[in-house]
């Protein structure tokens, strides 16, 4: 496991976090996923508003953009963004380490929890409290262009504001994160990497967003419903690099 130095700008007045990123992966398909991800190879593919297993109505939708060479991203969401809620947004790329901003229409303000890289694959992870209904889009922008770049984002109702993250980011086939949750946080944990990422059964994370070929990368969630430390897990296909982040919500 690995950590970095990483230093975050944020303007209220913009909205937009940036991070400025330095040297330095329990597969559970959501059960009403359907037909976006019924088989592994069917990713999650737009914007999508399932309800989570159990959720008590605390997963609001999620959605994904990307996959692309280039410097900038815009995810389109099924509905607006609603006060009050928690936004969680993942960004993965490859090539450079360089800065990622992210923003809305709304201007709320995204804060900067953690990035970490390996071998060329970098993923940083923000979240924001939506203070004013109606986003319909996320815009992150990249310091200039790079490769395979992805914006995976989920909502929450509840939580408002980050707990405790972890990472791990190395080369080899088996990454996890672990955090102590609390009864009724939101863990949220995403993965990217430069290989195929392949499920595993530990952990009781639904998968909420799976990007298409040629490396699936992830977004996956659960409720804590104890104080107790909560691990995400995931493979990779071939020996390979990836960055892997959980995060409790309160």
């Amino acid at each position: 496991m690995r950590r970095a130095l990483v230093i975050a700008l944020c303007s209220v007045s913009l909205g937009a976090c940036t991070a400025i990123i330095g040297l330095r992966d329990d597969y559970t398909l959501a059960p009403d996923a359907g037909a976006d991800g019924a088989a592994f190879d069917g990713a999650f593919d737009g914007a999508s508003s399932e309800t989570g297993p159990a959720d008590g109505g605390w997963f609001v939708q999620s959605s994904w953009a990307g996959n692309v060479d280039g410097s900038s991203v815009v995810v389109t969401l099924d509905s607006g963004m609603r006060a009050g809620d928690l936004v969680v947004v993942a960004v993965g790329w490859q090539g450079l380490a360089i800065n990622a901003a992210v923003s809305d229409p709304q201007s709320n303000l995204y804060k900067f929890v953690y990035s970490g890289t390996s071998g060329n694959v970098y993923q940083a992870m923000f979240y924001a409290h939506v203070g004013a209904n109606g986003a319909t889009t996320i815009n992150v922008t990249m310091g200039q262009a790079v490769q395979f770049l992805d914006v995976r984002m989920a909502e929450y109702a509840g939580p408002t504001t980050l707990s405790i993250d972890s990472i791990d980011s190395d080369a080899g086939t088996s990454f996890s994160a672990t955090v102590l949750g609390a009864p009724g946080n939101v863990l949220v944990a995403a993965g990217t990497a430069d290989q195929k990422i392949l499920p595993t059964s530990d952990g009781g994370f639904a998968v909420r967003i799976m990007t298409p070929s040629p490396f699936f990368n992830i977004l996956q969630d659960r409720i804590a419903d104890a104080s107790a430390n909560y691990t995400a897990t995931a493979q990779l296909q071939t020996d390979g690099n990836a960055v892997f982040q959980v995060a409790a919500f309160k």
